[in-house]
């Protein structure tokens, strides 16, 4: 997992751990799939925990827009290079079957934090 700042430190603006929200349940129950998100240095990176299946990683904005599939058997990663979209705000989007995880990424400019 890349290590960095939260996404709110004003220093590290474009670098850290993305907070996901749930769009579907909230909870702390081992058994119900989770995802963990972190932006480090213009690369996001997936962890995806007690889930077998497909992840579909979907980065949206009004400049451009990425996707990324990747298989998950109880625990999965995908590092998803940035590259090739312009510098902005993104929506991040993470489903993984009827669950979607939604959390707000920043790509800097120049590929710059």
């Amino acid at each position: 997992m890349a290590t960095g700042y939260p996404i709110s430190e004003p220093l590290m603006k474009y670098s850290g751990k993305i907070p996901l929200g749930n769009s579907i349940i909230s909870t702390t129950d081992s058994s119900i799939p989770s995802s963990e998100a972190y932006n480090y240095r213009n690369v996001v990176t997936i962890s995806v925990q007690n889930y077998r299946g497909s992840a579909l990683v979907e980065i949206i904005g009004s400049r451009g827009a990425k996707q990324s599939f990747f298989e998950v058997y109880d625990m999965g990663f995908e590092a998803i290079p940035l590259n090739g979209i312009p510098a902005g705000e993104y929506t991040l989007r993470i489903t993984l079957g009827t669950e979607v995880f939604i959390g707000t990424v920043n790509k800097g400019k120049n590929g710059h934090r």
